[in-house]
Formats: structure tokens, C-alpha cells, sequence
């Protein structure tokens, strides 16, 4: 479904809701600049260190594009979790997850809470900014600390540069 949910007058604070979630991963293709592409470098990575018995956690995983075609191409039995606070984003995760057959865990968590089992692989795909700084590194450090001594913790963020060059638009 196409993403129109600023064509209208905004009303409300913006949340991740039933609107924002049928139309979501239209969004970010067109708002975040070479997200395909980001989605295909972390899903290669995040591969590339799952083995049987495996765990990879996807901090604020939305509608899990990155964990269901993870699961496409995974080659061992590894468990891939996906973590969202946003009930209505994790509903349309479990309807995709039905429909393209994935194997993948949903929780609605809160991921500065939630119990981390050891994992391999923690993937975090425009989600920290929403974090509040002095939490932050609180998070990292939860992170660090369940993260299998050879485990990678992925992420990727939009950044604001000096150079105004680089904070233009594509």
C-alpha cells in the first residue's frame, strides 16, 4: 500500500499505529535514502554469524521485512526474534509472516526491558534515535552484555553532519 499519510492535515502527534503501520514499509523506501540497500548489507552480515542454536534479536523490527527475508535464506535452525512496542506495526509483521510463510518470533516489548537471552546477532535499524540519549547507551550496554563473544550488533542510523552538503536529501 502506498504511503499518503502526510497528504492530510496532521491532527495528531505522530505515532506508529494502524495508519502509519499498513503503509510503513512504503515509507521508509521513499523517506530513508538507500534503505534496500542497508536491509540487504545487515541481512548478508546478520547471516553470516547465525549458526543452529543461534539467536538474533531485531530491535524495533516493525513489520519484519529484515527477519522475514532472513528467514528465506537462513541455512541452519536459528532463532530470529523480532522485538516492537507498536502493536499495530507487529500486526502487520504477523499477517506478512503468515502470508510469505516465515518462521520468525514477534514479541511486543520494550526494548530497553526485555530479557535478552546470549545472541549472536542484535540488528538495529533506525531505532536508537528514538531512544533518549542519556538512556542510550544504557541500551548498548545491555546489548554488549548478552552479545556472544564472536556475536555482532548491527545498526544503522540517520546522522546529522557539519557539512550541510551531507545532510541534504537524495
Amino acid at each position: 500500500m502506498n504511503d499518503k499519510v502526510f497528504t492530510k492535515p496532521i491532527k495528531k502527534q505522530f505515532e506508529f499505529d494502524e495508519e502509519v503501520a499498513a503503509v510503513f514499509d512504503d515509507m521508509l523506501e521513499r523517506s530513508v535514502p538507500f534503505y534496500k540497500e542497508s536491509q540487504k548489507i545487515t541481512e548478508f552480515f546478520a547471516l553470516k554469524h547465525l549458526k543452529n542454536d543461534s539467536i538474533m534479536y531485531d530491535l524495533g523490527s516493525s513489520t519484519a521485512s529484515l527477519l522475514i527475508n532472513g528467514s528465506k535464506k537462513l541455512k541452519c535452525e536459528a532463532r530470529l526474534v523480532g522485538l516492537d512496542n507498536s502493536e499495530a506495526m507487529l500486526e502487520q509483521a504477523r499477517k506478512k509472516c503468515v502470508a510469505l510463510g516465515a518462521n520468525v518470533e514477534l514479541k511486543n516489548a520494550d526494548i530497553l526491558e526485555y530479557d535478552y537471552k546470549q545472541a549472536d546477532v542484535f540488528v538495529s535499524n533506525y531505532t536508537l534515535q528514538f531512544i533518549r540519549p542519556l538512556v542510550r547507551e544504557e541500551l548498548v550496554k545491555k546489548i554488549a552484555s548478552a552479545l556472544k563473544k564472536e556475536g555482532v550488533f548491527i545498526f544503522s542510523e540517520k546522522v546529522i553532519s557539519h557539512h550541510a552538503k551531507l545532510n541534504k536529501d537524495v
